[in-house]
């Protein structure tokens, strides 16, 4: 059951998709929003020229090439949204950014795990469990994820882990009655590595 102020919010959603549905005809940009654009498009390119792109993953290649045209129908949506001008104003433009620099920050962990390795589903379930804890053992590690890692993949995804940056590993449990173990500490990760 629905609060009175959530029916109260849904009827304003029906009613605005109901007028945006109705709009019709050229959508323009006023000088202001044309004029943020073109300074957002030059530095997106040299951007690319020099190598540095939104997702820094190869698997966004087609995205950082696409940006613009994302941003383009963002500032569509945003101006819709607004009201019925159909004129496209920096408020429009500002808020099409955000939102695409806000779904850019997480793409990479969208599909984090699809890629060719064979350990790359683990690495990804291990490395963010252990970003999310800060510090962590191989033996819970193992204890929490084990229909899915193995003693032989947990090799090869703290391998990868540390090598990638991410995390340190040192050994512990080495008193006379202990059971040796490992401890995982998260460090970083591949955004703040700097490239050679």
């Amino acid at each position: 059951t629905m609060t009175v102020r959530e029916t109260e919010l849904q009827g304003m959603l029906v009613r605005d998709l109901e007028r945006i549905s109705k709009l019709a005809g050229l959508i323009t940009m006023s000088h202001s929003a044309k004029a943020l654009y073109v300074v957002w498009y030059i530095q997106q390119n040299r951007k690319s020229e020099s190598g540095i792109v939104a997702v820094d993953d190869p698997r966004f290649a087609g995205y950082n090439e696409r940006r613009a045209t994302h941003l383009r129908k963002l500032l569509l949506i945003c101006c819709a949204a607004r009201g019925d001008d159909l004129t496209i104003q920096p408020e429009d433009f500002h808020k099409a950014v955000g939102l695409l620099e806000g779904a850019e920050r997480n793409m990479g962990k969208t599909f984090g795990g699809f890629g060719k390795s064979r350990t790359s589903d683990a690495t990804e379930t291990v490395k963010d469990y252990i970003e999310k804890l800060g510090i962590t053992t191989r033996k819970h590690i193992l204890s929490r994820f084990y229909r899915d890692v193995d003693a032989y993949t947990m090799n090869n995804v703290e391998e990868t882990l540390r090598q990638m940056g991410c995390i340190s590993v040192r050994t512990i449990g080495l008193g006379p009655n202990e059971t040796p173990d490992k401890a995982y500490t998260w460090i970083g990760g591949e955004e703040k590595e700097n490239p050679p």
